[in-house]
């Protein structure tokens, strides 16, 4: 727990275990209806058998996404909102996937 400084605030870091798997999850269901309206294009094999993420953008930007890039999606996704992975939603995936692809949230 840290003070927030000059504020009567406190922040709380809680660790948060996301498998591989639940990872090949949130990435199919941004696939699947999250990021459809900023995607135009994509390779994908599941992360849980060495696979890749490759994506391309409406503004034709190409990038593979690494696991290393979808965890830094997740911790920012984490730090800015309370969720569970069980509770997530299409909307959450979308979240996860921008911050992972653009370091912020573009679209939406």
């Amino acid at each position: 727990m840290n003070k927030i400084q000059n504020r009567n605030l406190y922040e709380f870091f809680i660790p948060i275990e996301v498998s591989i798997e639940e990872v090949d999850n949130i990435i199919v269901g941004a696939l699947e209806g999250g990021i459809n309206y900023w995607l135009d294009h994509y390779e994908y094999k599941p992360l849980a058998e060495n696979g890749y993420l490759h994506i391309k953008s409406v503004d034709h930007n190409l990038k593979m996404l690494t696991t290393s890039e979808l965890v830094i999606g997740l911790d920012l996704y984490f730090a800015n909102n309370g969720k569970l992975v069980e509770d997530m939603d299409a909307g959450d995936y979308d979240t996860i996937i921008q911050y992972s692809y653009f370091g912020k949230v573009v679209y939406g």
